[in-house]
């Protein structure tokens, strides 16, 4: 039975302008309160959980994600305060403005596995939707424009209280919007989900609206009650792989080709990969069983497919003729054979293995700015507050 580690994480961030001259937010800690609510129960269902950070900054957002406990889980990123086309408004330690890079942001997101939505509730976020899309996320809620303080709190709370009921992410949208339409009949037009954002920047009319990847427009059906009772959620994506001509292996075991049509065995799939990502781990994992109980296919097309996204793996069978250990002999490099060497020398036993996987560390990224770049620090700007924007680049 899967437990709350299990679930799918719901990440809120908010940030306000404190400074004595600054944009203050008046209804974003009522935001942080209220999404917290309509999100409880949900959590008490055992849907998700959920993480709020207020006065957030950016080493806050970075160490969250990173934290070992939510890899790859976090499957809602929302964030709520100022902003502008390139730019977030963090706050610093002291409370004091910090301006990140809307890029950085796309490209630290972009090693999320697991990641489904970026919801961008602030001024005039769409062109940073281009971004997060190439950074491989599956859907954006961003805005065209400024955005009213109160509506924006509102439209946020109509959308998560639908998520919560266990709507999709596109039923959940839409459902936001009818609420506001109800109440706000001038911001109505323009809204419906968008794959080509290039194409769509209105400059009036409803500020909001749903960005999904080409290729990956399933994310609008996704919903948190599928994805509490899926335990591939988190892990990284299949490769694009075509169907295989026909979907019975009869006596033969599902390979890598065979892995879209594969399935059933997602709870021991989830058990091998944290087993063997696990930096705690043994360097040698025994997985064992009775001959014919699937242990090719679950690897073949279960474990390996996914496990190749991230690490390096060189997966062999053992030869009858060498053994398990001759086999490895010829495969490692050759600083290793002096030691396996020995083990192909003829002896009285034999040693059964039917495969060998071996695992690297997980590919680091460095978030840089490109050569002959800065990080374009720059006016952050989020809801219309009736005042001009107090602050200027730094």
């Amino acid at each position: 039975m899967s437990n709350q580690t299990d679930k799918p994480i719901i990440f809120l961030a908010f940030a306000n302008d404190r400074q004595a001259d600054g944009a203050y937010l008046r209804n974003l800690g009522q935001e942080a309160e209220q999404l917290r609510d309509v999100l409880a129960d949900a959590a008490k269902a055992g849907l998700c959980q959920v993480e709020m950070l207020t006065s957030v900054s950016a080493e806050g957002i970075l160490k969250r994600f990173n934290d070992p406990a939510y890899k790859g889980r976090i499957a809602l990123f929302h964030y709520a305060g100022h902003a502008d086309d390139y730019d977030l408004l963090l706050e610093s330690a002291t409370g004091e403005r910090a301006i990140a890079d809307g890029r950085g942001l796309a490209a630290f997101l972009r090693q999320q596995n697991g990641l489904q939505l970026v919801f961008l509730n602030a001024c005039s976020t769409r062109v940073q939707v281009e971004g997060l899309l190439d950074a491989g996320i599956a859907a954006v809620i961003a805005t065209s424009r400024a955005i009213d303080d109160q509506t924006a709190s509102d439209f946020a709370r109509h959308f998560y209280t639908a998520l919560a009921g266990g709507d999709s992410i596109s039923a959940a949208f839409e459902k936001a919007q009818a609420a506001l339409h109800f109440v706000r009949s001038d911001l109505t037009r323009h809204l419906r989900p968008v794959t080509n954002p290039l194409a769509e920047h209105a400059a009036a009319g409803w500020p909001w609206a749903l960005y999904l990847r080409k290729g990956a427009e399933e994310v609008a059906a996704w919903n948190l009650p599928g994805a509490a009772n899926d335990p591939l959620f988190g892990l990284p994506p299949l490769p694009a792989l075509d169907l295989p001509a026909k979907p019975f292996r009869d006596l033969s075991w599902f390979r890598r080709a065979d892995a879209p049509i594969f399935f059933g065995r997602g709870q021991q799939i989830r058990q091998l990969y944290t087993v063997v990502t696990d930096p705690k781990t043994a360097p040698i994992v025994l997985f064992y069983g009775q001959s014919g109980v699937g242990k090719s296919s679950l690897l073949d097309a279960g474990l390996l497919p996914r496990l190749e996204q991230v690490h390096s793996v060189v997966y062999l069978r053992r030869e009858q003729e060498k053994g398990l250990l001759g086999t490895l002999a010829g495969a490692l490099p050759p600083p290793n054979l002096p030691l396996l060497r020995q083990a192909q020398e003829p002896r009285g036993g034999t040693v059964t293995s039917s495969t060998g996987v071996q695992r690297s560390p997980q590919r680091s990224t460095e978030l840089t700015p490109k050569s002959g770049e800065g990080w374009g620090w720059g006016l952050a700007h989020r809801r219309a507050t009736g005042q001009p924007a107090p602050y200027a680049d730094s």
